[in-house]
């Protein structure tokens, strides 16, 4: 296996926050016009619960977001190594032992995601593309012997947010 550094750029969430903008509006304008209105007060306490927890998560999702794409910069590219006891992207480094599986998200412009042990999700930093096809045969044949000699599954599954 050749410890060669590969240059790979992080996931760009730009849809995600053009999705969640526009949510997070509509959200709030019903529960502005929904304050306003003549209902029940049992009806009226459950939907601006509701409102309130959905702007809150959908607003937290967002806030996540934006920090991870002022921290990382997922325009710019970073360096992909393979390492005999590590991976490392960019200035993340997480050993093998931390590692649960590598998820394979799609199949035409296809995102990879490194699943952390005790982790539901995959962090958002630790997600990645490559340049171009060229790179991602070369890529996905040494992240398959790096994966096979340290005993980590490669998933083909959905990558969530």
């Amino acid at each position: 296996m050749s410890e060669q550094i590969h240059v790979v750029r992080r996931k760009i969430d730009l849809a995600v926050i053009i999705f969640l903008i526009p949510l997070l509006s509509f959200y709030i304008y019903f529960l502005i016009r929904n304050s306003m209105s003549e209902i029940p007060l049992l009806l009226y306490i459950l939907s601006i619960g509701c409102y309130v927890y959905f702007i809150g998560f959908f607003g937290y999702k967002l806030f996540l977001i934006l920090r991870y794409s002022f921290t990382y910069y997922p325009l710019r590219f970073v360096e992909l190594e393979l390492l005999p006891g590590s991976f490392r992207l960019g200035s993340c480094s997480v050993k093998t032992s931390e590692i649960e599986a590598i998820r394979i998200d799609g199949y035409w412009n296809s995102t990879i995601g490194v699943k952390l042990k005790g982790r539901k999700q995959i962090p958002l930093h630790l997600r990645l593309k490559y340049q171009n096809t060229l790179q991602e045969d070369e890529i996905m044949k040494e992240l398959r012997t790096w994966s096979e000699i340290h005993q980590i599954p490669i998933q083909y599954k959905r990558i969530f947010y």
